[in-house]
């Protein structure tokens, strides 16, 4: 039952959120392009959960077996940092859908810290923040403010080249130790995001071994105006190995590197098939 609350209000968290993104920002922009094979895309990353809602919460021991704890929103949050410098540096344009006030990509000494879960995330819209009332808060019913940003930030950018990319590390015994992408399909299987099925079988060979999708009714994908959208559960905290990594921060660097090695090698064959 832990947390730490905002001690602002979601319109004042969202301009600090804002003010400390932007700073961000402008050092990617600072950095020497790696390529441009992303050059027209434009890519809006969804890191899962925040605000009111952390996800999974796993408790865990460090090294000298002390207790300790990692939460899916404050994981999903680092590694959308380090997704979205990484597409900038390949000439995509990237939009993220939330924003945390007061920290960016963590670093320093790795699996010896608690993933404190802090309740001060919140969406990255002025329109929605400015009633400034609790409501604004990210949380588990508003997950339709995620589609409805994507859709403001996609505005005018390429058909063919929109891509919705949600981050999430989900806690299921039942599942495999290995990657998971959903596309978006309805519970009576009559209505499948085609496009976006075939975009998360080309991601599967780059996420790593075992790596699978499947079809789910999921809020953040139902209407989403990209061409491309999918739910990506990187990691499955029901297994210790799983927890440690998210811990260590040597190794996010390297769940954030095959997310957009999956996304290089689809924009160069699409590429591809257009020179054809």
């Amino acid at each position: 039952h832990y947390f730490e609350g905002q001690p602002h209000s979601p319109l004042t968290t969202y301009r600090r959120a804002s003010e400390l993104f932007a700073a961000f920002a402008r050092r990617v922009g600072e950095l020497p392009r790696l390529s441009t094979l992303l050059e027209g895309w434009h890519v809006v990353v969804d890191p899962g959960h925040g605000g009111l809602d952390p996800g999974a919460i796993v408790e865990a021991v460090d090294d000298n077996g002390d207790k300790l704890y990692v939460t899916e929103d404050e994981y999903v949050y680092d590694l959308a940092l380090r997704v979205y410098a990484l597409l900038r540096l390949h000439g995509a344009q990237v939009s993220l859908t939330v924003l945390s006030p007061n920290h960016l990509i963590r670093g320093g000494p790795a699996q010896t810290g608690t993933f404190v879960h802090q309740k001060n995330e919140v969406y990255n819209s002025f329109e929605y923040n400015k009633a400034d009332n609790d409501g604004a808060w990210p949380a588990g019913g508003n997950l339709r403010t995620r589609v409805q940003i994507a859709r403001e930030a996609l505005a005018g950018a390429p058909r063919g080249r929109r891509v919705f990319l949600s981050l999430h590390s989900d806690i299921d015994p039942r599942s495999p130790e290995a990657p998971l992408v959903l596309y978006y399909a309805s519970r009576e299987g009559r209505r499948v995001d085609l496009a976006s099925r075939a975009f998360a079988r080309t991601l599967l060979p780059y996420l790593g071994a075992g790596a699978r999708t499947r079809g789910q009714a999921l809020g953040a994908l139902r209407d989403n105006p990209a061409d491309f959208s999918v739910l990506l559960e990187l990691r499955n905290m029901a297994y210790r190995d799983h927890v440690w990594a998210i811990r260590f921060e040597q190794l996010r660097p390297r769940d954030a590197e095959k997310v957009v090695q999956s996304l290089l090698a689809f924009a160069e064959q699409r590429s591809l098939s257009a020179q054809r």
